[in-house]
């Protein structure tokens, strides 16, 4: 597995971590409400940290899935930032822009589009 398509994984489980740990804060301070808010802000993200566990195994669909998934998720991040519900959506949104260019690289284009034994 080249250094891009690992560099993606570990992208996809530091945002989720830090996506957790965002909802737990605000729940905590602010209630359920507003942890929902945090939270549906990383929505994609959810799927992503599923698919990260995919990458070792998966075709290119998988890279192409979550390419559009982080492009969603940026989506998602921008506007949480820009009706103030989500204090956490930088992360989301940075953590999502890395994944696209992680995953956008020639090396993990090559990892993902191999020949698979049958």
């Amino acid at each position: 597995m080249p250094t891009s398509v690992r560099a993606a994984r570990i992208i996809n489980f530091a945002t989720m971590g830090l996506a957790v740990v965002m909802t737990i804060a605000v729940g905590y301070v602010s209630g359920a409400e507003a942890a929902g808010a945090v939270f549906g802000t990383h929505l994609m993200g959810c799927v992503l940290f599923i698919m990260a566990f995919c990458y070792h195994s998966a075709g290119n669909w998988s890279r192409i899935t979550s390419i559009v998934l982080a492009c969603i998720q940026i989506l998602m991040a921008l506007r949480g930032a820009a009706t103030g519900t989500a204090p956490g959506g930088i992360f989301a949104l940075i953590g999502a822009l890395a994944l696209i260019v992680t995953l956008s690289q020639k090396s993990a284009g090559a990892w993902f589009k191999r020949p698979w034994a049958a």
